[in-house]
């Protein structure tokens, strides 16, 4: 199962890198293959659309591009460009370049969710230092990822309700 989540998330970047990857040279798009630019637009575009619904205009996030990148200091990453969109007010303007930096900064933070999991797992493994049954390493693990949510619950009820439930004498 280990294995199978890695190589879906691995698949995930792969994918988010080939979908995105033009835009980390945001800088220099002004002197590269126009057609190629247009063509990874009109990919992403495709990639970001789901039904009838898209989060960006491909075709405008093409033009857009070619008046905003020359606009950029030198030595721009996706984060300074976005930075100097806000900075100057022209998110109404390239709204298309605002949204597509903002999804391109944002989705590789969904990734580190899977990393996070696997290290609360080691985590606890190292601690018990004994074999539990895998469906025990489970729950462990998930109560420690939701630390906060638990620390917030009344454990002694849930206790006392379970010691209830699990109780053996007859109550006279």
């Amino acid at each position: 199962m280990a294995v199978s989540l890695l190589k879906e998330r691995f698949e995930l970047v792969e994918n988010h890198s080939k979908s995105f990857k033009f835009l980390y040279d945001i800088e220099n798009l002004q002197t590269g293959n126009r057609k190629e630019l247009k063509d990874a637009c009109t990919h992403l575009h495709s990639v970001l659309s789901y039904g009838e619904e898209c989060d960006i205009n491909g075709i405008a996030l093409f033009g857009e591009l070619q008046i905003f990148a020359p606009m950029l200091p030198s030595g721009s990453s996706p984060a300074k460009a976005l930075s100097f969109l806000t900075k100057n007010g022209y998110m109404d303007t390239f709204s298309n370049i605002f949204v597509t930096l903002r999804i391109l900064l944002t989705l590789p933070v969904s990734v580190t969710s899977g990393k996070r999991s696997f290290s609360k797992l080691k985590l606890i493994k190292i601690y018990f230092k004994i074999n539990f049954v895998p469906r025990m390493y489970s729950l462990l693990a998930i109560m420690a990822i939701e630390n906060d949510l638990l620390k917030e619950m009344d454990t002694d009820l849930i206790l006392n309700e379970f010691a209830k439930m699990k109780a053996r004498k007859i109550c006279l």
